[in-house]
């Protein structure tokens, strides 16, 4: 399926910590799909459907392959979005366009919670027949003390606005940097979405954090935030 990606970042250097990477934690979003597909792409065969599927049904006349492809985006910025006068801002939000020691961070006290880490502008070149069967969100992050920061939520943006329905993990955040994964090829995040709803600049992956009661001054780190869209097209 033909692909365009094209965004950039201003990213600026917050230290570049010096870090050990940690293996990929095999760990979903708390209501994703069990078995996500990978990430790098590739494609996978359905299984036989009868009726829609949560994802919807092809247009009239469309044949479907049978076949998912996945799309991996990074984004092409990063912004903020406030939640509630109290949450906490962030420092240098556009530090999430690749796996660089470019972070964007915050630092939490006990029960804080961040505002919206919102990244948008993936770029997504879909066809316009094609079907959404879901999307995998990776996360690469870190904090600076064990036990100390904790998920607050995951949501997918449509047309600018985080949707209610999200996703968390509940394990508290290593101090090493590791990826984690949230949804996968069947999962649409509770929501139906089009070709038109992906391909806008607006949509995207809002992330938020919070502090456990033992977060004292605790720096949180996220390096790179990307997408994995699973398509199924039309048959030519």
């Amino acid at each position: 399926m033909a692909a365009a990606l094209a965004g950039c970042s201003v990213l600026t250097d917050l230290g570049g910590l010096d870090e050990t990477e940690s293996p990929a934690e095999a760990g979903q979003g708390s209501d994703a799909a069990p078995a996500p597909a990978p990430v790098d792409g590739g494609s996978r065969e359905l299984p036989a459907r009868d009726g829609a599927t949560p994802a919807g049904d092809a247009a009239p006349g469309c044949t479907l392959t049978g076949t998912v492809e996945s799309l991996k985006r990074v984004a092409g910025q990063g912004v903020e979005l406030g939640r509630n006068p109290a949450a906490r801002p962030w420092v240098g939000s556009a530090n999430t366009r690749a796996a660089d020691q470019l972070y964007a961070s915050v630092e939490l006290d006990a029960l804080d919670v961040t505002r919206w880490l919102v990244v948008k502008g993936f770029e997504l070149a879909v066809p316009a027949d094609a079907v959404v069967r879901g999307m995998t969100v990776t996360v690469r992050r870190r904090a600076d003390a064990p036990g100390e920061i904790v998920d607050d939520a995951v949501a997918l943006v449509r047309a600018g606005t985080p949707s209610a329905k999200t996703k968390s993990l509940a394990a508290a955040w290593p101090v090493q940097m590791t990826t984690v994964v949230y949804g996968g090829a069947a999962d649409t995040w509770g929501e139906t979405w089009t070709a038109g709803d992906v391909a806008s600049p607006e949509f995207g992956v809002a992330f938020a954090v919070r502090g456990t009661e033992e977060a004292l001054n605790t720096e949180v780190f996220v390096d790179e935030i990307a997408l994995t869209l699973h398509v199924e097209r039309c048959a030519p």
